[in-house]
């Protein structure tokens, strides 16, 4: 099976596909992103302390420098040889009794360990910080130019056994949110009914964070982008739930909307009923070879002729397994292309009756589409 195939195999073959790249442009390439390296060498989801560079030679496995702290950790978990794992000392290491070696000295005996004349240096200036720019910069040989595109053409399109990860991400996903309807009732708080699905996603192999849990009531549910609170959820308000747990490397992300403790009333309903045929309309529409701005455009056309023109106020969708795929906004010019995995999430945000968001994760196939989800979308039927 695809999904057999196992991370440092997907590492090595992601490494080897960005070293192909690199030929004649660059020498090294220094990452200190979690985007840029974490399917290149795999290192710990959530735990700290992460890399503070990742170093990808053209040939060989890449070095991972991190603080000494996490070194054992970063031996176990991370896809690269021991002897590829260098720890540092955070410290002032200048004056006598020092720790251990400083950042600077360690990525000093690396590339004189490497033995290769560094000119270009790849840095991935769509997610490093200038700060971390300035370090490549005044630690490492060579001239720091951008390689994002690099990054963008290996990770935008999953492999198939990259699709079998995703696919049980979403399952997880789904399970977080039949968790929380399980237990739903009034007087829950936002906060606790985000830990229902983070214990329930965490048990099922997720590595759930706090920031990728959305649980959002009445008023609440009118701001697509508003974290968890302590407001209770009241009875006949509109609950969303928008989860994003990340299983084995690789994220699902899911939305489902419902009326909590009774029937919707006619104005809700009409909403949901509104974003509901909004996703089929688009699921229907999805194939390769559109831009990912005329996918955004088909929703908004949509909603407009719905009579709900400018209630949409977030994007129509986004890369699924990783963040290097297409933004589905009106800005993003980027062809869909047969392999990708989005989200696709139509909202509306009406004051007086709450917000409605409902999202799939779709598989772009030489036709079409394919859900990844099997999760009822009809916030009645779910409810049930």
């Amino acid at each position: 099976m695809a999904g057999d195939m196992s991370l440092a195999t997907i590492g090595r073959e992601n490494v080897a596909h960005v070293q192909s790249l690199m030929d004649g442009r660059f020498d090294v390439l220094a990452l200190t992103a979690y985007e840029s390296f974490e399917h290149l060498v795999f290192t710990p989801v959530v735990d700290m302390p992460i890399p503070r560079l990742v170093i990808v030679p053209n040939e060989g496995a890449p070095h991972i420098v991190c603080q000494a702290i996490g070194y054992d950790l970063m031996l176990d978990e991370a896809m690269v040889p021991a002897t590829n794992v260098h720890a540092y000392y955070p410290y002032d290491t200048t004056v006598d009794g020092g720790d251990g070696p400083s950042l600077e000295s360690v990525i000093g005996d690396l590339f004189a360990e490497l033995c290769i004349d560094v000119d270009r240096v790849g840095v991935d200036f769509e997610h490093t910080t200038r700060a971390n720019v300035d370090l490549i910069e005044q630690t490492l040989p060579g001239t720091v130019e951008d390689c994002s595109s690099i990054l963008r053409t290996v990770f935008r399109t999953p492999r198939p056994e990259e699709v079998e990860r995703i696919r049980t991400a979403a399952s997880v996903a789904e399970r977080g949110v039949e968790a929380v309807l399980d237990r739903l009732e009034s007087g829950l708080t936002e906060y606790e009914l985000a830990a229902i699905a983070e214990r329930e996603m965490t048990a099922a192999g997720a590595r759930a964070r706090p920031y990728d849990l959305h649980v959002t009531s009445g008023p609440n549910s009118l701001d697509p982008v508003r974290r968890l609170s302590r407001k209770p959820v009241e009875e006949g308000e509109s609950l969303v739930l928008d989860f994003l747990p990340k299983v084995d490397h690789f994220f699902a992300d899911i939305a489902r909307t419902v009326v909590v403790g009774t029937e919707p009333t006619d104005a809700q309903r009409d909403l949901q009923l509104t974003v509901l045929r909004a996703l089929e309309h688009i699921e229907n529409k999805l194939r390769p070879g559109l831009q990912a701005k005329e996918v955004d455009a088909i929703l908004r056309r949509f909603f407009a002729n719905a009579g709900y023109d400018g209630d949409c106020i977030t994007h129509t969708g986004h890369a699924v397994g990783n963040d290097w795929g297409p933004r589905i906004t009106s800005a993003d010019a980027s062809e869909l292309t047969e392999g990708m995995v989005i989200a696709v999430e139509p909202g509306l945000y009406i004051q007086g009756i709450g917000g409605v968001r409902i999202e799939d994760d779709f598989l772009l196939t030489s036709d079409g589409v394919e859900s990844l989800m099997s999760l009822p979308r009809d916030p009645v039927t779910l409810s049930i």
